[in-house]
């Protein structure tokens, strides 16, 4: 497993929230929403935003980067399920760690690419790599490109689902 040097990030205590209204108690934060008192997150959050030059930039990254960021961990694979000769297939791409390095506060680039070797598997094959991935306890992160509109849950197999896997 690679890993790399932390960065010390300092922030602030103040958080960005929506301004309170007259029958409300307190303020709530304008982006992460917390459930209970779990500061971290909002800490967190800040910490990220700082890196990425705004909150905004923040909008849309992959999560993946977001782990790299905080273990340090490089080796992670994402897993797409895309159509291959007429058939569903979840074919692997890695992490381009040059492509993080050269722009590390980038958070919407995505920094995984295909390699002329990168296995693709039909399901079941698949979920078995899942399955042996789950008892590795790797952490794994799934997301849905949205970019063409609301995804309807009967038609999830027509989007690409991207799986990021990633080792610690």
């Amino acid at each position: 497993m690679n890993r790399r040097d932390f960065d010390l990030i300092t922030i602030d205590e103040a958080i960005p929230c929506r301004e309170k209204r007259w029958w409300q108690t307190a303020g709530r934060p304008l982006f992460a929403q917390p459930k209970n008192n779990e500061l971290y997150i909002l800490l967190i959050e800040k910490a990220f935003a700082k890196v990425a030059g705004s909150y905004c930039a923040l909008s849309g990254g992959i999560c993946s980067r977001a782990w790299m960021h905080l273990t340090g961990c490089e080796d992670q694979e994402q897993w797409v399920i895309e159509k291959r000769n007429g058939e569903l297939k979840a074919c692997q791409s890695v992490l381009h760690i040059d492509t993080i390095k050269k722009n590390h506060a980038n958070f919407q680039s995505n920094p995984f690419a295909f390699t002329d070797d990168s296995p693709c598997y039909d399901f079941p094959r698949f979920w078995t790599y899942i399955r042996d991935c789950d008892q590795e306890q790797f952490i794994m992160g799934v997301s849905i490109d949205t970019a063409k509109g609301e995804v309807p849950i009967e038609s999830l197999f027509n989007y690409n689902l991207n799986l990021n896997l990633t080792l610690i």
